[in-house]
């Protein structure tokens, strides 16, 4: 039998007190009465010699508040972090909501420029054909005078493809966008604007009527495509009328170029430079069209054609149209 007797600093909550009693030892749980630090356990100031101090269960009234002001600090970690995260979420709605609503408006505008851009060409198909049925005698020869002008804006409006494709508000490609509307660009506003004695040939009522007629099937097929809805027949027209019109409307160009080449020879012509000037270069635009003729054209068909022919045969893929 073991006992002892030991006198305590101060009062213990007798109530709450506990003891816990194991094979290898008792142990006492003791509970101040009042929460109020000790300066040691017992009453003596002379500590018995068996008495010693178990340090890996000691805790000094400092180290409890250093704990508690741990566990303070660590809420007000835990509470700014936590609306730091709201607030960084609340920021990814705003954003989302801008993008969806930033998305809205390209969907609204592409849909815009290809509604007006489909419209104009049916004005110049109807002004074309106006040119045709009218009954005047020199009919088809008047296509420059009555559809040249909405076309000289639909084409002007076209440039804004370029841009489109640049800065990603569509999915494609810039160069053959690029080539085509350049190339439309320098027939009508170089070749044919500055020659007065095509303005009435037939051969550009047969263009203006092969470009207007592409225009007619691609515009719809993109204002569609805008809002993700495919109308197979006129996925399949947009993918395969390209086929005869391209070829044909390149055919047709040429023949411009080659119809207003000898109306250039002169060296005073329009956009001609002969020597002497300043800068003591020369540039003679015929020669120029020659090139363009014989090396651009041909060089631009044979990038542009095999380009469509896979587009045709990537989005006819999946479509069933018969």
């Amino acid at each position: 039998m073991y006992g002892f007797d030991l006198e305590l600093y101060d009062v213990i909550d007798t109530e709450n007190c506990r003891m816990t009693l194991s094979a290898k030892e008792v142990e006492f749980r003791l509970l101040k009465k009042e929460a109020k630090e000790w300066p040691r356990l017992q009453s003596a100031k002379v500590r018995p010699s068996w008495l010693r101090v178990d340090f890996d269960r000691w805790k000094s009234d400092s180290s409890g508040e250093e704990e508690e002001d741990e566990k303070s600090k660590k809420s007000v970690r835990e509470e700014h972090q936590k609306r730091q995260l709201e607030a960084i979420e609340q920021e990814l709605k705003k954003f989302d909501t801008y993008m969806k609503w930033a998305d809205v408006a390209r969907k609204a505008y592409l849909v815009c420029y290809n509604v007006v851009q489909w419209v104009g060409f049916c004005v110049v198909v109807w002004l074309l054909g106006k040119c045709l049925f009218d009954g005047y005698e020199d009919g088809i020869r008047m296509a420059y005078e009555w559809a040249g002008p909405t076309l000289s804006l639909c084409q002007t409006l076209a440039f804004l493809e370029v841009v489109h494709s640049a800065v990603g508000l569509v999915k494609g490609a810039i160069v053959p966008s690029l080539m085509q509307v350049s190339g439309r660009a320098i027939i009508l506003f170089v070749v044919l604007d500055t020659n007065k004695q095509l303005h009435d040939h037939p051969v550009v009522w047969v263009l203006f009527l092969v470009w207007s007629l592409i225009e007619l099937v691609r515009y719809p097929y993109y204002a569609l495509s805008v809002v993700n809805i495919q109308v197979n027949v006129l996925t399949w027209l947009r993918y395969t009328a390209w086929i005869p019109l391209y070829p044909l409307g390149l055919l047709t160009e040429g023949i411009v170029v080659w119809l207003s080449i000898p109306l250039y020879y002169d060296n005073y012509a329009p956009f001609s430079f002969p020597l002497p000037n300043p800068l003591n270069v020369s540039f003679h635009y015929a020669t120029f069209l020659w090139v363009y003729l014989l090396l651009v054209l041909p060089s631009g068909a044979m990038m542009l054609l095999p380009h469509m022919f896979q587009e045709r045969k990537k989005k006819l893929k999946k479509v069933k149209v018969f």
